[in-house]
Formats: C-alpha cells, sequence, structure tokens
C-alpha cells in the first residue's frame, strides 16, 4: 500500500527540499496524521546537501503496514 514511507521531516532540511510533485499532494490528502512536515520518503532524493537531515517515522498501527 502507498503512504506507508510517510514521515515527518526536520524544519532546516524541509525549506531546502524541491516541491511535491503533484502525485504526493494528493496522496498527503489521505494521512490521518500529517503536519507542515509531512513528506514521503520515496520521494526524496538523497544527496550531500541533506548530510544531517531528521526524520520521524509516525507510529502506526500494524494492520495498516
Amino acid at each position: 500500500m502507498c503512504r506507508t514511507c510517510h514521515v515527518y521531516v526536520d524544519n532546516k532540511t524541509l525549506s531546502g527540499l524541491p516541491e511535491k510533485v503533484e502525485a504526493e499532494v494528493d496522496l498527503t490528502r489521505f494521512i490521518q496524521n500529517k503536519t507542515a512536515n509531512s513528506r514521503f520518503a520515496c520521494e526524496i532524493v538523497l544527496d550531500k546537501k541533506l548530510a544531517g537531515m531528521t526524520v520521524i517515522i509516525p507510529d502506526y498501527p500494524a494492520d495498516i503496514l
């Protein structure tokens, strides 16, 4: 199921990430515990500028994963 890679990105890193693509925006509408820092880890392209990035993985019930 998609949306299982939902993470919260720290504010410092979040400001340096590209804007969400349309598909990510559409899918975030279905996240119950989304915040302004919500992103999908699968959409974050890792590179050196993200060194030190902190992400928090939300706590989900086992039956939705």
